[in-house]
């Protein structure tokens, strides 16, 4: 019971997170959507973590074709390269 209950304010604190975050319109808002996850991996910083001029780091969408911290496999003239840093 405790668990459902703190998942619940979790959720009613990212409701109201997100339309406190004031975002860039020339981006996806879809970046900024809040995240409930008690499980995520303690190097990610979700949405609603990050405060102004912070960075979201997140594996969660493309975001994450920048980052090193997880493989990010993509196809680039045909050739497949295992991370945006192999292919460099």
């Amino acid at each position: 019971m405790v668990g459902f209950i703190l998942i619940m304010v979790l959720i009613a604190a990212s409701a109201s997170w997100s339309q406190q975050i004031k975002r860039d319109p020339r981006y996806p808002a879809h970046w900024w959507t809040p995240v409930v996850d008690p499980n995520k991996p303690d190097w990610e910083i979700l949405p609603q973590e990050a405060g102004p001029g912070e960075v979201i780091l997140s594996k969660r969408n493309e975001l994450g074709l920048l980052s090193n911290f997880a493989p990010t496999p993509f196809v680039f003239h045909g050739k497949r390269y295992a991370s945006l840093e192999g292919f460099w």
